[in-house]
């Protein structure tokens, strides 16, 4: 770029400087009117030309211009106004490409910056996806566990299921000989009362107070809402009934057809105990 504005800074002092070699060639043509043999000579001389240099290197130091006419013998090589025109053309089709790469660049320079926000937007989102997966992996640990102490919690209901079963099947097995204790029990109460009546038959005669029925010790069946408790009165005392009629002769003898089956127990013989 210095080396372009330092060379537009050349061209238009040269520029300014065209009026003078105009003037000064003027005396030129009315010597080329005195020598019409030569014809090139004639078509040079109607130029005006001037000779500048374009260094590469910067200078730091003064320039000087030679206003002098150029000899006759260096025309060939002025410069003419159309190559000052050719020149001024190719300087500004450079200035156009210089403004056009100037656009280009400002529009890759916005393309660098969003490419840079896009980066910092790929990291900010790799951020977020990785904590997402971390929350992910999280989740799946807690569901595992969740699910182990599903399991167990299944393990221990199914434990105590069974439990349950086997206590119902015992529950079961105790009534059965819980009823097979009862019968045996209502067996040997009827076999106490007949024997005692057969007792009370034959010492009817030296007895004269009777003996009341027997009571029932345990039920046929088993209550629901309370457990059966036996109440002995008197230790293994039978409980006599006060209104029971001492004449043995009114109560009925007892139907063999509902007569309990014999017990396979043998019954002692009992003694009578005089309560009188």
């Amino acid at each position: 770029m210095k080396i372009f504005k330092w060379t537009l800074g050349v061209l238009l002092f040269l520029l300014l400087s065209i009026g003078r070699c105009t003037d000064q060639s003027t005396p030129n043509k009315t010597s080329q009117r005195r020598h019409p043999r030569s014809a090139d000579g004639g078509e040079e001389g109607k130029k005006c030309g001037y000779t500048f240099l374009v260094p590469e290197q910067k200078i730091t130091g003064p320039i000087c211009v030679n206003t002098n006419g150029p000899g006759t013998g260096n025309r060939k090589d002025e410069v003419t106004r159309m190559d000052i025109e050719n020149l001024k053309d190719v300087l500004s089709k450079q200035k156009r490409e210089i403004d056009i790469l100037q656009l280009v660049v400002d529009v890759d320079g916005n393309i660098v910056n969003e490419v840079k926000l896009l980066r910092k937007e790929s990291r900010n989102m790799n951020s977020r996806v990785t904590q997402l997966y971390m929350q992910l992996l999280h989740e799946i640990i807690r569901k595992r566990d969740n699910s182990l102490e599903l399991s167990q919690l299944e393990n221990k209901v199914l434990n105590v299921t069974t439990e349950m079963l086997k206590m119902a099947t015992k529950y079961k097995e105790l009534e059965v000989k819980y009823a097979a204790l009862t019968d045996l029990v209502n067996n040997q109460s009827v076999t106490i009362s007949l024997l005692e009546e057969q007792c009370l038959r034959i010492f009817s005669r030296q007895d004269t107070h009777g003996s009341p029925p027997l009571v029932q010790v345990v039920p046929q069946h088993i209550p629901n809402s309370q457990p059966y408790t036996p109440v002995l009165l008197g230790g293994n005392e039978i409980q006599r009934d006060p209104g029971y009629p001492r004449d043995r002769d009114v109560r009925p003898p007892p139907d063999p057809a509902t007569s309990p089956t014999k017990s396979p127990f043998r019954v002692p013989p009992l003694a009578l105990i005089n309560e009188g």
